[in-house]
C-alpha cells in the first residue's frame, strides 16, 4: 500500500510540498486501507493522479504537469508499506521503479478509452480493446502486432528487393516473373537484330512529333480604303464664296504654324451671349465674320472633323514595322522547319524574307501621314489620293507575294500530313522488347542471381508468418467469444444500477479497414432502440441522446467490469478522480456502494473528489465497514499545495453548529494562515445570528443581522424576551463591531484587514460565552 507522498516539488500546484510541511495538528497520518482525499477543483486532485499513473510506468507523463516555476526541480518521493518500507522516487524525469498494478479512473481514461466531448471515436475503441482483454487479450494482441510487424518488415524488404530488380531490368518484367526466367545463350544475336529494327524506325518517331509549317500572316491597312478616300477628297460648299473670302483673309492674318483654323474653331466655341470671348465686347460693326464663322464652322464640317480625328487615330496607333517583323519571323521559322522536312518531301517551298521591303512601305506610309497633316489644316478642300493609293498597291504587292508562300506552304503541309499519318512500326514495343532482352541477358550475372534467390525466400517467410498470423487470430478469436460473453453480461449488470434504459449489445472485436490493431465494437441501446456512434442525420447518436450523467454512468460501468473480470483484485491499487461527475442522487449512492465494495476487495483504495456531500455520503458509508480509513484535504500554505488532515464531519455540520465549531476548533488547534484566520473572525457574527435566529424564531425576520438584534435588545422593556441580554449589551456591540472590519458589507479591505491571533481568540472566547447566554 502507499503510506504517503513525503514530497511533490515542481509539479503543477505541488511547487515544495514536503509530508512535514504542514504544522503538527494539520499534518496527514499514513493513508489506510480506504482514503478518501477533498479539494476543490483546480486544487491539485487530478495532478495526484497523474503522479500515480507516472508511476504506473509512464515516466513522461509528469513532465506534462511542470509548474511553472522552473527554479524548484521536478521531484517527488511515495513511501510505500512493502519491503523495507519502498521509497518509489522521481528525479530527473524518471522514477527509479514502477508499481505496476496500480488501476486509475479519471478524465484521462474516460477521454483515451470511452469518448472525448461529445464522440466515441476510433482510438477509444483501440484502447477499450486493451482495458477489456486484459493480460491474455493484450498478450495475444501483442503476439499478433508482432507477427504483423515483422510482415510489414518483410514486406518492405520484398519491396526495396523487388524494386532493386527491377531498377537494374529497367522494369522491363515483374520482379517475381523476371525471377523465373532461363538464361538464354543466342541472346547477343538478339540483340544486335533488334537494335537495327529500332535504328529503322527512329526517323518515324521524329516525324510523328515534328511541327508542320505555319500560316504567314498579311500585312493589313489601319484604316478601310473607300472610307479613308472619301474622308481625303471631301469638300464643303455650303459656305458662300462673299463669306469663304473674308474668313480666308481673317485666317491669313494669323501666323499659327498651321494651327490658325483650330484656333478660330476653338474661339468660336466659347462665344456666348453674342459677345467677344477675350474683351466681352457685343459684336455690332464686326456682324459679317461672325456670320462667316458660323457657315464655315457647320455641321457638315464637325462631322467632316471626327472622321478626320478617327481617321488621324488610327494611322498614328498603326505599328507597320510590327506586322512586318511578324510575318517575317514565321518565314524564318518555316524555313528552320524546311531544313528538317526536306529530307523526308520534295520540293519544299522557297521562302524568302520580306523585311527589304521595310523601306519602301515605310516611306509610302510617311506620305499617307503627310496627306493627312494637310488635310487637318485645310479641311473644307478635297486633297488628292494618289499617297492613300500607293500605301494600297504598295501592301497588296507583299499580301500577294506572302498569299503565294501560303498557297505553296498549304500544299507542303498536305504533304506533311500524308507522312505523318502512313503506317509506321512502334517505337515503343521495339524499345520495350530491346529491354527484355537485355533483362534477359543480365539474369545470368552473380549479383542478379543472388538477388532473385533472396526474393523467392523472403516471399516464403512471408507464407509462413501469415500462417501464424492466422493461427494467432483464431486463439485471439477464441478468447474474445469467452471474454466478451463474461464482459457483455457483467457490464450491463452495473448500466442496470447506473442507468437501467442503456444496454450494451454485440459486444466483439476486430479489425477495422487497413487498422493494424484491434478495436472494441458494441451497439449501444437506449430502452431497446440501438444509437448510432456515428452523426447521422436519419438516426439518433450519442451526440445528441446521452446526457454528461449518461456518458459518466457508461465510462464508469466499463471501469468497474474490467476491475472484476480482470481478476487479481486484491494486489491492485484503485484510484478514483471525481467519479461521480454529472451523477444525480441515485447514482451517487450507487456509485459509493460500488466503491466501498471494490475498497474492500482491493489491496488499497483512494477516492478523490470535489463534491463536499458525495464526500460526507461516502465518509459515512466506509465507517460502516470493518477496514481502515483515512480522510484529508488539499489545501494551500504561502506558494504550495498541501496535503493536510481533514475532519469532513465538522465541515458538513449544519450552519448552526458548523461556525461554532470552526471557533471552538480554532481554540483548541489554531490557524495555518491569516486567510483562515480571518475565516474565524467572519464566524462570529453568524454564530451568534444563528442562535438569535434560533432562540427567537417567532419574533426576528429571516434577514435580520447581529446589528438587528442588538437594537432589539437596546430598545427591549422589562417584559420584552430580549431584555435578559441588556447586560450583554456591551459585549454583543463589541463582537459585532470586531468581526465587522472581516466582511466585505462594512469593509471593502477584508481581504488585507490585519488579524492578531491573541485578540481573534478573546474575541473568539467572548463568543462562545455570549453563545451560552443567548
Amino acid at each position: 500500500m502507499i503510506k504517503k507522498f513525503v514530497k511533490i516539488n515542481g509539479t503543477w500546484k505541488f511547487l515544495q510540498y514536503n509530508h512535514n510541511t504542514p504544522p503538527t495538528g494539520f499534518r496527514t497520518t499514513d493513508f489506510e486501507k480506504i482514503n478518501l482525499l477533498y479539494g476543490e477543483n483546480g486544487s491539485g486532485k487530478t495532478t495526484l493522479s497523474i503522479i500515480l499513473h507516472s508511476l504506473k510506468g509512464n515516466n513522461s507523463l509528469l513532465s506534462k504537469k511542470r509548474s511553472f516555476d522552473h527554479s524548484v526541480p521536478q521531484t517527488i518521493e511515495i513511501l510505500t508499506n512493502g519491503i523495507a518500507n519502498t521509497l518509489y522516487t522521481y528525479n530527473n524525469g524518471i522514477w527509479d521503479n514502477h508499481k505496476p498494478l496500480i488501476e486509475i479512473f479519471d478524465i484521462h481514461f474516460i477521454n483515451e478509452n470511452i469518448y472525448t466531448g461529445l464522440e466515441i471515436q476510433s482510438s477509444h475503441k483501440k484502447n477499450l480493446f486493451e482495458v477489456i482483454f486484459g493480460q491474455q487479450g493484450i498478450q495475444l494482441k501483442i503476439d499478433i502486432q508482432d507477427i504483423k510487424d515483422r510482415i510489414q518488415n518483410g514486406n518492405k524488404t520484398i519491396k526495396e528487393t523487388t524494386e532493386k530488380i527491377q531498377l537494374a531490368i529497367e522494369n522491363a518484367y515483374t520482379a517475381s516473373d523476371y525471377c523465373n526466367i532461363q538464361i538464354d545463350d543466342a541472346i547477343d544475336t538478339k540483340i544486335v537484330a533488334k537494335e537495327a529494327e529500332i535504328a529503322t524506325a527512329k526517323s518515324y518517331q521524329l516525324i510523328q512529333t515534328k511541327q508542320a509549317l505555319s500560316v504567314i500572316p498579311q500585312i493589313s491597312l489601319p484604316y478601310d480604303c473607300i472610307t479613308a478616300t472619301a474622308i481625303i477628297s471631301q469638300t464643303i460648299d455650303t459656305i458662300s464664296e462673299t463669306y469663304l473670302q473674308k474668313f480666308k483673309e481673317h485666317k491669313e492674318h494669323l501666323s499659327m504654324g498651321g494651327k490658325e483654323e483650330e484656333w478660330l474653331k476653338q474661339g468660336f466655341s466659347s462665344i456666348t451671349d453674342n459677345a467677344c470671348p477675350f474683351c466681352l465686347r457685343t459684336f455690332d460693326e464686326e456682324i459679317e465674320i461672325l456670320e462667316a464663322y458660323k457657315q464655315y464652322f457647320n455641321e457638315e464640317y464637325n462631322t467632316l472633323l471626327n472622321s478626320l480625328s478617327s481617321l488621324n487615330s488610327s494611322v498614328l496607333n498603326f505599328n507597320l514595322e510590327a506586322q512586318l517583323l511578324q510575318a517575317d519571323a514565321k518565314i524564318t521559322g518555316n524555313r528552320s522547319l524546311i531544313e528538317f522536312w526536306e529530307n523526308h518531301i520534295i520540293n519544299p517551298p522557297s521562302l524568302i524574307s520580306i523585311i527589304d521591303k521595310k523601306d519602301e512601305l515605310s516611306e509610302a506610309f510617311e506620305k499617307v501621314k503627310t496627306c493627312l497633316e494637310a488635310k487637318s489644316k485645310n479641311p473644307i478642300q478635297a486633297t488628292t489620293i494618289t499617297d492613300l493609293a500607293s500605301f494600297q498597291t504598295a501592301i497588296d504587292a507583299i499580301n500577294t507575294i506572302i498569299d503565294d508562300f501560303n498557297t505553296d506552304i498549304s500544299t507542303y503541309n498536305q504533304k506533311i500530313s500524308t507522312l505523318k499519318l502512313s503506317a509506321q512500326p512502334s517505337i515503343s514495343q521495339l524499345e520495350l522488347d530491346l529491354k527484355k532482352l537485355k533483362a534477359v541477358k543480365k539474369r545470368s550475372e552473380p549479383v542478379i542471381s543472388t538477388i532473385c534467390t533472396n526474393l523467392s525466400t523472403y516471399a516464403q517467410a512471408i507464407i509462413a508468418l501469415n500462417s501464424q498470423k492466422t493461427t494467432k487470430q483464431l486463439q485471439l478469436d477464441t478468447y474474445s467469444t469467452t471474454i466478451f460473453s463474461s464482459y457483455s453480461l457483467r457490464i450491463n449488470q452495473y448500466l442496470q444500477s447506473f442507468a437501467p434504459y442503456l444496454e450494451i449489445r454485440n459486444l466483439d472485436s476486430g479489425y477495422v479497414g487497413s487498422s493494424k490493431e484491434p478495436m472494441v465494437k458494441y451497439a449501444l441501446h437506449i430502452n431497446g432502440n440501438e444509437i448510432k456512434q456515428d452523426d447521422n442525420p436519419l438516426y439518433p447518436c450519442i451526440k445528441y441522446s446521452l446526457s454528461e450523467g449518461d456518458k459518466s454512468a457508461l465510462a464508469l460501468a466499463f471501469f468497474l467490469t474490467k476491475l472484476e473480470v480482470d481478476g487479481n483484485i486484491q494486489d491492485k491499487i484503485i484510484v478514483f478522480d471525481d467519479p461521480v461527475s454529472s451523477f444525480d442522487l441515485n447514482r451517487k449512492s450507487t456509485t459509493i456502494s460500488n466503491l466501498i465494495h471494490f475498497g474492500q476487495q482491493s489491496k488499497q483504495l483512494f477516492v478523490f473528489t470535489h463534491n463536499l456531500i458525495f464526500a460526507s455520503e461516502f465518509w459515512k458509508s466506509a465507517n460502516q465497514v470493518p477496514v481502515t480509513i483515512q480522510c484529508s484535504k488539499i489545501e494551500f500554505l504561502g506558494n504550495t499545495a498541501c496535503i493536510i488532515e481533514y475532519n469532513i464531519e465538522t465541515e458538513t455540520l449544519s450552519s448552526i453548529l458548523k461556525d461554532s465549531s470552526a471557533i471552538k476548533n480554532y481554540l483548541i488547534n489554531g490557524c495555518l494562515t491569516d486567510e483562515l484566520k480571518r475565516g474565524i473572525a467572519r464566524c462570529l457574527r453568524p454564530a451568534l445570528e444563528s442562535y438569535f435566529h434560533l432562540k427567537f424564531f417567532d419574533l426576528v425576520a429571516p434577514d435580520d443581522w447581529l446589528g438587528d438584534f442588538i437594537k432589539k435588545v437596546r430598545n427591549s422593556t422589562a417584559t420584552d424576551p430580549f431584555f435578559r441580554l441588556q447586560s450583554s449589551l456591551t459585549e454583543l456591540s463589541d463582537v459585532n463591531d470586531y468581526s465587522k472590519k472581516y466582511h466585505h458589507r462594512f469593509n471593502a479591505n477584508n481581504e488585507t484587514e490585519p488579524v492578531n491571533d491573541a485578540e481573534l481568540r478573546t474575541y473568539c472566547n467572548r463568543t462562545l460565552n455570549l453563545i451560552q447566554v443567548i
